[in-house]
């Protein structure tokens, strides 16, 4: 593939996968959505970031065809962006997607009314394959499979189309509240953002039908975002943790004439971070899923011009290390649903471990079973750049 398609463990919008299995029961103040799964114990999604262009800078292609030429030059990036992750959606069946923010550029939206929520999400996003769930939530830069370069991850579920979201610093120039509103889904109901938030996809295990009677089958709950305590039982085979990464970074606090942040809903900013950190670590630690994938904006570590995300290390990286992990944790990014730069600046400080890198657009497919993950890389064209598989070891009851 040539020096372009290194090995990656930066990420901007991030995933890292956690390998824990235990029976026990889930206590977090975080929203909770449970998703459905296939008979077959499956789940697969597509992941992107930094998309939302209006369907500039190849969005679309990653999404969609476009036939007039001056659109096809304007737009051609984002069109093939969107485009591919349609084709490839389709080929693997995939449940849902992921965003992991920055989903309208510059200056997320002005309201719910806002027609770049059209012009794009809905408009772009329109292959059949991928009329899934999307899942955000605001800027969250977490560790778990990791995207790189400030974007967002999409992320689609098939059987009830959904897409889980979370927002990027760019979300949160414009209404971010307008990203978080109900009214947003009645437009498109794959929209699903929250600020922070865990969805859990899985059965109960046959192993666990005595102590578990009343929770036989496929779970899907939708929980209303709140402070209140919310508790439940139930024996996954994956939980994504989405956590919302922009008030974790200092720069944007500082009062310069850059910096036209809304933090409605965030301040007093240190209570805001203690508690997402402590609902967090508890959720973390008390997950039962075989698989753990938490979602973030920014990155914890990155090749890219901007280095790592300080404050990520000092303050998510030891939660995740501290006994939550009981495999190496795998930082996987997925920043290039549109626009991309080419600025690697810090490889010569993780060249030992990077595993791969690309500099372009494009997106991830993840596919999941209670024994093995498989994560592939496609460019914008939808070729395959970067595959690789992680093992589970289940032990026996």
């Amino acid at each position: 593939m040539g020096d372009r398609y290194r090995n990656c463990i930066a990420m901007l919008p991030l995933l890292i996968v956690c390998l824990c299995l235990r029976e026990v029961t889930v206590i977090a103040r975080l929203v909770q959505i449970r998703h459905p799964v296939r008979a077959n114990s499956r789940v697969t999604f597509l992941a992107v970031g930094d998309w939302g262009r209006k369907g500039g800078y190849n969005q679309s292609a990653v999404a969609r065809r476009v036939t007039e030429s001056e659109q096809y030059t304007q737009y051609i990036t984002l069109f093939k962006c969107g485009m591919q992750m349609g084709e490839v959606g389709a080929k693997l069946g995939i449940d849902f997607v992921i965003s992991t923010g920055d989903n309208f550029y510059k200056d997320g939206l002005s309201g719910v009314n806002d027609s770049a929520f059209k012009l794009s999400f809905t408009n772009i996003y329109s292959a059949r394959s991928l009329q899934k769930p999307w899942y955000t939530s605001k800027s969250s830069r977490v560790p778990f499979m990791a995207i790189s370069n400030d974007h967002e991850l999409f992320l689609n579920i098939f059987l009830v189309r959904l897409i889980y979201i979370v927002l990027g610093n760019h979300d949160y120039h414009g209404d971010t509240e307008a990203q978080l509103s109900p009214l947003l889904k009645k437009r498109d109901k794959r929209w699903n953002c929250y600020r922070s938030y865990i969805v859990r996809a899985g059965t109960i295990s046959l192993t666990t039908l005595s102590f578990f009677p009343l929770f036989l089958g496929v779970f899907y709950t939708a929980l209303v975002e709140k402070t209140l305590p919310y508790i439940a039982c139930s024996i996954g085979l994956l939980h994504i943790f989405f956590v919302d990464t922009n008030p974790f970074v200092n720069k944007y606090f500082i009062n310069r004439p850059t910096n036209k942040f809304n933090w409605k809903g965030i301040l007093p900013r240190n209570r805001y971070v203690s508690t997402l950190l402590k609902d967090l670590n508890t959720a973390l630690k008390t997950s039962n899923a075989t698989w753990k994938i938490v979602v973030g904006h920014h990155p914890i570590r990155s090749i890219g011009k901007r280095g790592d995300t300080i404050e990520l290390l000092q303050q998510l990286l030891p939660i995740l290390q501290s006994g939550i992990v009981c495999s190496p944790i795998q930082f996987l990014t997925s920043g290039g649903g549109s626009r991309a730069w080419g600025n690697i600046t810090h490889y010569e400080r993780y060249k030992k471990n990077l595993k791969f890198y690309y500099d372009g657009q494009g997106f991830i497919s993840v596919q999941l079973t209670r024994r093995e993950a498989n994560i592939t890389f496609y460019d914008v064209f939808g070729k395959t750049l970067h595959s690789f598989s992680l093992k589970k070891y289940i032990r026996s009851a």
